[in-house]
């Protein structure tokens, strides 16, 4: 026999629900009714929130930057650093005197200088040095070796200069990156007066050079000993602070003045006897004009 085929069942329409009469949480003659909680992105419910407890979203606490710290090293005082900083000037500044020998005739270099004082009648003289080739080339070449000293033991593997170590000093990243950047020993070198020097190749500004120097090397100084870092204008725009090793102290600090005063006296002596040498055959001469023209 032939099977019925099943009948569909009607599908009952869906049924829209009424529109809610609440218009308001607030009605007319009575409380406000209180909204339904509405889960927020870092707050917690309420139920979960303890009694008492402020209902508050979370935040991730900020961590302020601390600068490095180095396990047997402390913070250098102003006057080890000073110290360090002039052993190393007086280390390089052979190169820059036996270049500058070369470059300018000192003999006629006094001698004007003697005729200009005697002719304005004051004692003293006011003129510039010679812009020659020679000079231009020192001026260049001892900017360079004070770039190549600084900038290259600051990143080096000692992270300090020849002045630095023998106080066992070491200059690092204050964030505590460690050795210092090129780019942090470049702006470090730049703000401590590296290039200063090249002002004396403008004449304008030959006598202001010396000034120049002076005035911005007391501002660091003052910048260092006043910091609760030991930050000069130097470590700040390069983010570096200069540590000490704990035991090295005081002593280590004394032995660095002699050392500094023994460069000193050397230096001088040397120095001074070839300006001597080559100055004494213009002095001789230079008396024998006076005494004929008596």
């Amino acid at each position: 026999e032939p099977v019925a085929e099943p009948v569909a069942e009607p599908v009952a329409e869906p049924v829209a629900e009424p529109p809610s009469p609440l218009i308001s949480w607030t009605p007319s003659g009575g409380a406000p009714l209180t909204p339904p909680p509405v889960a927020l992105p870092g707050v917690l419910p309420p139920a979960m929130v303890p009694a008492g407890a402020p209902l508050v979203g979370w935040q991730q606490p900020v961590v302020s930057a601390q600068p490095v710290s180095v396990n047997g090293y402390v913070l250098a005082t102003t006057w080890a650093r000073l110290v360090a900083y002039a052993i190393d000037w007086a280390l390089i500044s052979f190169i820059p005197v036996i270049l500058s020998l070369w470059a300018i005739d000192y003999g006629a270099f006094m001698r004007e200088a003697i005729e200009e004082a005697g002719r304005n009648g004051t004692g003293s003289a006011t003129f510039t040095t010679p812009l020659t080739l020679e000079m231009t080339l020192v001026t260049v070449v001892v900017v360079g070796l004070n770039f190549l000293y600084f900038v290259g033991f600051w990143t080096g593997g000692g992270q300090a200069t020849l002045g630095m170590r023998g106080l066992r000093m070491r200059v690092v990243d204050a964030m505590g990156r460690d050795t210092l950047t090129l780019g942090q020993a470049i702006r470090r070198w730049v703000a401590l007066g590296g290039p200063i020097s090249l002002l004396g190749l403008i004449p304008a500004l030959q006598s202001a050079v010396g000034f120049a120097g002076f005035g911005l090397w007391l501002v660091l100084l003052i910048m260092v000993a006043t910091d609760d870092r030991r930050q000069g204008l130097h470590d700040k725009l390069a983010g570096s602070v200069v540590i000490r090793s704990v035991t090295s102290g005081a002593g280590a600090t004394a032995v660095g003045c002699l050392v500094l005063i023994a460069i000193t006296i050397a230096f001088t002596v040397i120095v001074g006897g070839v300006l001597l040498n080559e100055m004494l055959p213009w002095f001789q001469e230079y008396m024998q004009e006076l005494e004929s023209a008596r």
